[in-house]
């Protein structure tokens, strides 16, 4: 979950200086601010900004007098860019209030975000949709601080829009290529997206950056799993799990790794580790089983079948093995086989 973003930001105080060169628009417009007629100083002030083209503190006050007590962003964003341009007489305020209303914004997006991973938003499609104008707003502010183009990312992916998000978590890669979150991120989006390559590439970057990071380093093994280049993906889950030495997960994908590639002994030895580590999994028990029968000790095999047997007597994969092992141990005539036969010919 996002945490509140808390940045401590000066308290910008507006104060509204009248000045012997002011033209009669801008004078006026100020009278108008004063009054909190926001609507008759935006008219004047806007008519002022086309007569006096080089008046930097026009774009100034139509920023922080009109449009950011309006949270009209767009346009506060152009009058201050407008202003910039001029000179950078105002330059520092415009930056505070540029700053100030990232903060705003962020922290709403990231709001609006948890209750979306959170499953508190009673309208999704709308939150969504709040969440990223919200961070779209902070990135229109202050384009060049990653954290919201890296959020945002994560909402386009929440509403599948994968290309957006890809976009969005490259900005914030490229803003801060040695962030390990958005590495990783951004590796896994590509992932979704079927581009395997360039999914390990980045996360790749991302051990450069830290060696030991674990979400990389899964995320490596699974995706070269994906593609379907086993020793890559053995040698990558070897390294996952030395990093996470007691994740169930991990020691069955290569222990069905290893059993596609025939190695039998070494799939058994993953299959019983996750059962060390699931006591629950029944996937496990009947893999490894499976593991010891093609090596064929079918005493461990009967061992861990009769355990996927007790947990789940009605799987049909799960009595069939058994079945044939109590045929490899005993013979037909034997009471555990003939039962074993009936209770798979039932279940078909």
């Amino acid at each position: 979950m996002l945490k509140r973003i808390l940045i401590g930001l000066t308290v910008i105080v507006a104060v509204i200086g009248f000045t012997a060169c002011d033209s009669q628009e801008v004078t006026s417009a100020k009278v108008y601010i004063q009054q909190s007629n926001l609507e008759k100083a935006e008219e004047l002030l806007l008519v002022a900004f086309e007569k006096e083209p080089m008046n930097s503190n026009i774009g100034f006050l139509l920023g922080t007098e009109i449009y950011s007590k309006k949270e009209d962003w767009k346009n506060m964003s152009k009058y201050f860019q407008a202003s910039l341009a001029i000179d950078s007489k105002f330059k520092d305020k415009i930056d505070q209030f540029n700053n100030k209303y990232w903060v705003d914004n962020f922290n709403a997006g990231a709001k609006y975000y948890n209750a979306l991973i959170n499953d508190e938003a009673e309208n999704p499609e709308k939150v969504t949709e709040t969440a990223i104008e919200a961070f779209n707003n902070a990135i229109m502010l202050v384009p060049e601080k990653a954290e919201a183009y890296s959020v945002l990312a994560q909402v386009y992916i929440f509403s599948d829009k994968i290309a957006e998000a890809t976009e969005a978590m490259q900005t914030a890669v490229e803003l801060n290529p040695k962030d390990i979150t958005s590495l990783v991120n951004l590796g896994n989006i590509l992932y979704q997206d079927n581009k395997y390559e360039d999914a390990i590439g980045f996360l790749k970057r991302a051990l450069d950056v830290d060696p030991q990071n674990l979400l990389a380093i899964k995320q490596i093994a699974f995706i070269y799993d994906k593609m379907g280049q086993k020793a890559e993906a053995t040698q990558a889950y070897k390294d996952a799990i030395v990093a996470d030495p007691e994740n169930a997960d991990l020691h069955y994908n290569l222990g069905v790794l290893y059993h596609q590639q025939k190695d039998y002994k070494n799939a058994a030895v993953e299959f019983e580790l996750v059962i060390k580590f699931n006591p629950e999994s029944i996937d496990a028990m009947y893999n490894a089983g499976l593991s010891y029968s093609a090596l064929e000790d079918f005493k461990n095999a009967e061992k861990l079948l009769k355990l996927a047997f007790e947990k789940d007597p009605e799987s049909i994969d799960v009595v069939k093995q058994l079945k044939l092992i109590y045929y490899n141990l005993y013979g037909f005539n034997d009471k555990r086989f003939t039962e074993m036969d009936k209770l798979a010919k039932k279940l078909k």
